[in-house]
């Protein structure tokens, strides 16, 4: 009996040492192949943020060319009067000129703007507001801008609206009478020969941000203005009208054309002089 105990437990040695050779080799390649799988994770991360780490050096590098901007503007500047901007206004303009680098118009206009904001003279008229009208405009939008301010009273505008025979133009359309608008606040704005489309976008959007008003109320004395607009549109109008009203319950409509004018405010004017 006792002869079998001592060899059991002299099998159980012999196991008991033979474990953690076993384990050793069991477990090696595992370990191996963790610390394999750990050290790939700071790669992995590096490749994930590989954009961000290009983002970072491109937001620094525009961030120079931000500054030798805003030497040029400043360069007729007295130094003692160049201060620092406010941070409401310095750190957003700062932030969106970094993504803007590709567009001239709307890089100007926030070099402009934080120009203004570092002339003790100046940076008073700057609205912080400036900047985020600022990212609401395609550089289409600047352009109109532009125009609009060196144009300023001679803006005018024409809606043809496809109505009965028997009202005024003005009249039945500002008393909303019934018909229909077939072209809205036609304009010629002569912007490298832009489709009228993305004009009337562009004067949307800034009606829309409350830099332009458009009233049919009162229109413009020269009515050269007007010939221009109906010469531009007549044709394309009666073609968009016999292709989507031809039906002859409109037999008394007739295409009619509401003048108006587009104008201005302060808003407009002082966000001109900070930033165009």
């Amino acid at each position: 009996m006792s002869n079998g105990l001592d060899v059991f437990l002299d099998a159980t040695g012999k196991l008991v040492k033979t474990i953690p050779t076993l384990y050793e080799d069991l477990a090696q390649p595992a370990v191996q192949e963790t610390g394999k799988f750990i050290a790939r994770i700071p790669t992995a991360i590096n490749a994930a943020l590989s954009g961000i780490d290009c983002w970072i050096e491109g937001r620094n590098y525009r961030i120079k060319e931000t500054k030798k901007l805003l030497e040029k503007k400043l360069e007729n500047v007295n130094p003692d009067k160049i201060v620092p901007p406010d941070s409401y206004v310095a750190i957003p303009a700062l932030e969106a000129i970094s993504n803007s680098m590709d567009s001239e118009e709307l890089r100007n206009m926030y070099a402009n703007l934080l120009a203004n904001a570092m002339n003790i003279d100046t940076k008073d008229s700057v609205h912080p507001s400036f900047v985020e009208i600022i990212k609401q405009l395609s550089p289409l939008d600047a352009q109109v801008i532009k125009y609009v301010r060196d144009n300023a009273f001679k803006l005018a505008t024409i809606t043809f609206r496809f109505q009965r025979d028997n009202l005024t133009p003005n009249l039945g359309f500002t008393n909303g009478s019934i018909g229909f608008e077939v072209v809205s606040n036609a304009t010629c704005i002569p912007l490298d020969e832009m489709p009228y489309h993305y004009i009337q976008m562009s004067l949307d959007n800034l009606l829309r941000l409350g830099l332009i008003h458009i009233d049919y109320s009162k229109y413009l004395d020269d009515q050269t203005l007007y010939d221009n607009i109906l010469e531009a549109f007549s044709e394309s109008v009666e073609e968009l009208v016999k292709e989507t009203f031809n039906d002859p319950k409109y037999e008394d409509y007739k295409i009619v054309p509401a003048k108006g004018r587009i104008y201005s405010n302060t808003l407009f004017k002082i966000f001109c002089d900070v930033c165009v």
